[in-house]
């Protein structure tokens, strides 16, 4: 605590002679001095025993000292000796100290610095009241260390109703215009989700069957012995593909020939666009047979919507061969590149 003075502290004097050791003394007044403590005293002022002390506290004209302050001796002072309320060097020098000085000051611990207004400094330890205090100009690059708790604002009134004023704001509206919906997430024309290893999971994935044509025999066809001849089992349908895309062709066929001589074979085809991407040969005796063949090939689509025909034809013996009614044909247009 800071020393009191008064100005209207009359001098007295000492009512009985101290030794160089007392810790307090007797004054013949105490009228006008400081009534809070501590205050200086000087005792034999301007003389070879003068000495200043400082009163911690006060029981009417009875003083309680500190001896030998600033610089001075402590010494004895007889009867009468003259008693100031004054000043001494500590009270010029401490405010040219405190001028020069940059911490310990202002009632701050020792070490503790001033903050300034223009000079750089790093604040620690301080609260900055904002309903007191405005802060701006900070660019995000200056602000280091944050941690912002979200899951806390996720209900907070003061939240939603910030956001609230945002529903209508223009470039808001326009960028959200931009994004995909979250409830868009695995459902038709919107967007695929990611599964636990960040795939896109099957299920989500665009069929790869671009195109199958379905053919089944409608009747039994007598075909020439030398097997030269190729028979159409049904119409040829139209595909929509992309042009200069690769696919996978993938023909797969049953039904029933009659084997009624030796060595006979049975011929698959696929042609797209008259061209021949698919083909298999089934082997029979003499014994009619139920089967299935697959044919595979590669197809590159030079227009976007070539025709797929299914061939089929009996090959190879010296008589006619039957394709009885019942089969069931499909081809399979798979995209790969």
């Amino acid at each position: 605590m800071g020393r009191k003075y008064s100005s209207t502290a009359e001098e007295t004097t000492l009512v009985s002679a101290i030794n160089s050791s007392v810790g307090s003394l007797t004054v013949a007044s105490a009228s006008g001095y400081p009534t809070s403590y501590p205050f200086t005293i000087i005792v034999d002022s301007d003389t070879a025993t003068e000495e200043v002390m400082e009163v911690t506290s006060a029981a009417g004209a009875v003083f309680t000292v500190t001896r030998g302050v600033d610089g001075t001796p402590s010494q004895g002072h007889a009867i009468s000796a003259t008693v100031r309320h004054g000043v001494s060097a500590r009270d010029f020098q401490e405010p040219q100290d405190h001028m020069a000085a940059s911490a310990a000051v202002h009632g701050l611990a020792a070490g503790v610095a001033v903050v300034g207004t223009t000079t750089s400094q790093t604040l620690t330890g301080k609260t900055i009241s904002g309903a007191s205090n405005t802060l701006s100009n900070i660019p995000q690059s200056a602000v280091t260390s944050l941690v912002a708790d979200l899951a806390a604002k996720a209900n907070d009134a003061a939240t939603t109703a910030a956001l609230a004023t945002k529903a209508n704001d223009a470039a808001t509206t326009a960028s959200l215009a931009t994004k995909e919906a979250t409830a868009n997430k695995g459902t038709a024309n919107g967007y695929a989700p990611l599964d636990a290893s960040s795939q896109v999971p099957s299920a989500n994935l665009a069929h790869p069957i671009l195109s199958n044509a379905t053919h089944s025999f409608t009747s039994t066809m007598d075909l020439d012995p030398t097997g030269a001849t190729l028979v159409g089992l049904a119409t040829a349908q139209a595909a929509t593909l992309v042009v200069g895309a690769t696919y996978a062709v993938v023909g797969v066929f049953n039904g029933w020939s009659n084997g009624t001589a030796t060595n006979r074979r049975t011929k698959w085809q696929v042609t797209i666009g008259g061209t021949v991407v698919g083909e298999s040969l089934q082997w029979h005796g003499s014994t009619t047979i139920a089967g299935a063949c697959l044919t595979f090939g590669l197809y590159v689509p030079v227009a976007t919507n070539p025709n797929v025909a299914v061939l089929g034809a009996a090959m190879g013996g010296t008589t006619g061969v039957a394709c009885t009614a019942g089969g069931d044909q499909k081809v399979y247009l798979i995209r790969i590149a």
